[in-house]
């Protein structure tokens, strides 16, 4: 902190630079670096850091804390093979074939089992026999979806490879029921994968 040409503007106007160790306390409304405004605050609290980047902060600990493009990369996806033999799209529903492999998901087959880890396409798309990165982290935010009934629980479609339902008609005996979480808006899903039972 000491070797940034750091202001503080505070509500009396006063200037300081803060000594090296000491915790900053924004009590401003810009700081700025040899002159130029790097973050600014608007009279609702709401910090703006006028296109510029916060790097270098230690990973999170606390379900609030902010997260760097590393973390998420590193724990909330993984790298996998697509082979289903076809393109699949983003947002569509995957399970672990292999551990190092991925196929659609559908509640039909058998391979979709309790402990089975699912999994959505994070790229936009990936095509067959090529690596992409798949989301596997529970409690994400998953988008890209319509018509979803806000607080209903979505699942594995039963019949359409990589799809969604919102309802378990049209599932047979033997079917499994794997909930992928609840929609929390008409396009998105909080994403909390759970292994219900076999029909």
């Amino acid at each position: 902190m000491a070797n940034l040409d750091l202001l503080v503007v505070e509500s009396d106007k006063k200037k300081r630079k803060p000594s090296q160790d000491q915790n900053l306390t924004l009590q401003a409304l810009t700081v700025g670096t040899s002159g130029a405004t790097v973050l600014t605050q608007d009279g609702n609290g709401n910090w703006d850091f006028n296109a510029k980047r916060l790097s270098n902060v230690v990973s999170p600990t606390d379900p609030l804390d902010a997260m760097t493009l590393n973390y998420f990369n590193t724990y909330h996806l993984r790298s996998f093979v697509n082979v289903q033999g076809t393109i699949i799209m983003g947002g569509e529903i995957v399970y672990e074939y292999s551990p190092s492999s991925v196929k659609l998901a559908i509640a039909s087959s058998s391979d979709i089992t309790d402990g089975v880890l699912i999994g959505v396409v994070h790229d936009s798309y990936i095509n067959n026999t090529t690596t992409g990165k798949i989301l596997i982290k529970p409690g994400e935010i998953v988008g890209g979806y319509s018509g979803l009934v806000v607080k209903s629980p979505v699942y594995i479609h039963p019949t359409i490879a990589g799809a969604i339902t919102q309802t378990t008609s049209g599932f047979l005996p033997g079917y499994h029921v794997i909930s992928l979480g609840e929609a929390i808006s008409s396009t998105e899903i909080q994403f909390e994968p759970k292994y219900r039972f076999e029909y």
